[in-house]
């Protein structure tokens, strides 16, 4: 059995999503030309199929999947062509982060506890968010939800963590009328102001 024949429509997804992302970015100065589309469009298959077993449909769609793992597939290929182009010239000390140094007010640590969330990001091609911020954002969608007509906050709702397909389903509503409520949702929170803030 191949992933065509288990999961027909993530492995559809898969090749769309990994053509589109590998076209995208086969330029990126990291690669210097030394990598093709095909060869990321490979890169980003193998990847899903190295971590097919971890899907569960019940925890969400594969295309939630299937982008996610692309895109850390992405940042490893990054992450290993820079390592490749950044090799210290023999001789050059480099430090292990398992290394204990003396810090400023004479106590010794291990370096990776003085790494700061900077540093962290700048590893991982990520970037953390502000928990304080996050909160906000959470606190204004729920009072958008809040104010929608009654019949589209259970909707709001699920929409956080489910696709529409999955809504529809759960909720026992048609999808036609998920997706006339997404332009209803849509609306209300386009009038908001607090994105500008």
């Amino acid at each position: 059995m191949t992933i065509q024949d288990t999961h027909p429509e993530l492995f559809d997804h898969a090749v769309q999503m990994g053509r589109r992302v590998a076209s995208l970015i086969e330029f990126r100065p990291e690669f210097n030309g030394k990598i093709t589309k095909e060869d990321l469009e490979q890169e980003f298959m193998l990847h899903i199929l190295e971590h097919l077993d971890q899907f569960d449909e019940r925890r969400g769609s594969h295309e939630v999947f299937v982008n996610l793992l692309i895109r850390n597939c992405t940042a490893k290929l990054v992450r290993q062509a820079n390592r490749k182009k950044c090799k210290p010239p023999a001789g050059t000390v480099v430090e292990s982060t398992g290394d204990v140094v003396e810090t400023g007010d004479g106590t010794h640590e291990e370096l990776f506890r003085m790494l700061g969330i900077e540093d962290k990001d700048r590893r991982t091609l990520g970037e953390t968010s502000d928990v304080f911020e996050l909160h906000d954002m959470s606190e204004s969608v729920e009072h958008l939800i809040r104010t929608l007509p009654r019949g589209y906050r259970a909707i709001a709702r699920k929409l956080k963590t489910s696709s529409q397909a999955e809504v529809a389903r759960d909720l026992g509503i048609s999808n036609r009328r998920v997706t006339e409520a997404v332009k209803v949702i849509r609306e209300h929170f386009g009038k908001a102001d607090w994105l500008e803030n």
